[in-house]
């Protein structure tokens, strides 16, 4: 290299053009740094080796990530007359910029959040620390709720766009409320993993947190799904004795009863519930989560849970336990 002087950051050793093409073919990158050259020094000063667009070409093509200001300054400013020292200073190692956000601008508990992210490096080098990623999820009450991405940021390579999607399960018990989305890229040390000051900032204007180190992406809400109580209940196994269909939608003392019927071995009940979907029509339906709640005059009953599946016209069993006098709540995905 005629107009560059550099150097690995393992010890100050040189290397050439060949042995740093090498390393990028096996994808193993190292820090690259060094310092232009006085060209006043030079056998051969030829003027096109002191353009930016020498400069900008090299720089990309070996990946630099340091650039020593102090050294040589008449030839540092040349570049900043040629219009390139500026487009320099933010290419020197990575620089990431969000080119597209998809997601569920709404969520329900239980449910899956999608999400597909774009990243563009229009730096000259990647990452070469390992970082974390993490996506935020971050209540209006501060609360934060944080998800791991399984993604490496040092792979992020330069002039490529880089693509994160993928699922995230919500939990059943998530709380409703409005959410602001985070993307988190932190160093990985205990000790730097909460310092806002480690944490990969985006190019992209107005969507750092320098306070948190977080990028902000945009907001989301999780709201309750809504909820069906059955519409008709029918009664294969024993019979009706008291209560009715509001009797389901409350825990408390007024209850839907049903007498057991005197079978072989003991005594039986068999019953189902109906309801019907409104909220939207049934084939946007997606997920449905089944919620079973109640307690027998009993303990020790014998209990199984099916739900209909109007594919297969076929019950096909949820649950099976052992319940009793206590209430119990059952939860089916």
């Amino acid at each position: 290299m005629d107009c560059f002087v550099s150097s690995k950051s393992d010890g100050g050793t040189f290397v050439n053009a060949t042995e740093y093409s090498y390393l990028e073919e096996e994808t193993k990158w190292v820090p690259m740094s060094g310092e232009t050259c006085d060209y006043n020094s030079l056998s051969d000063p030829d003027p096109a080796r002191l353009s930016c667009a020498t400069a900008l070409n090299e720089l990309a093509r070996f990946h630099w990530s340091f650039l020593n200001l102090d050294w040589y300054k008449p030839l540092l400013r040349k570049w900043v007359d040629g219009s390139c020292y500026a487009e320099i200073e933010q290419r020197l190692g990575y620089r990431l910029i969000l080119l597209q956000s998809v997601f569920d601008n709404q969520i329900i508990p239980g449910n899956k959040f999608r999400f597909s992210l774009q990243l563009k490096n229009e730096g000259f080098s990647a990452p070469f620390n390992p970082r974390a990623a993490e996506l935020i999820l971050r209540h209006t009450n501060g609360s934060l709720h944080t998800f791991k991405l399984s993604t490496d940021p040092r792979l992020w390579l330069p002039g490529k766009i880089h693509t994160i999607a993928g699922e995230i399960s919500i939990p059943a018990d998530f709380r409703a409320g409005d959410y602001e989305l985070l993307l988190n890229l932190p160093d990985p040390e205990p000790k730097l993993y909460p310092r806002p000051e480690y944490a990969i900032q985006l190019a992209n204007a107005n969507i750092w947190e320098a306070a948190t180190g977080y990028n902000r992406l945009n907001h989301i809400s999780i709201s309750e799904p809504p909820i069906y109580y059955a519409d008709s209940v029918g009664i294969t196994v024993g019979k009706y004795d008291t209560g009715s269909l509001a009797s389901f939608k409350d825990i408390d003392a007024d209850t839907y009863d049903i007498k057991a019927l005197n079978v072989s071995g003991g005594k039986a009940t068999d019953w189902y519930a109906t309801t019907s979907i409104t909220a939207l029509p049934p084939d946007k339906v997606s997920e449905l989560n089944l919620i079973y709640g109640g307690q027998y005059s009993k303990k020790s009953v014998k209990q199984k849970i099916y739900l209909y599946n109007y594919n297969s016209a076929n019950w096909d069993l949820m649950d099976t336990r052992s319940v009793g006098r206590a209430y119990s709540k059952i939860i089916n995905n």
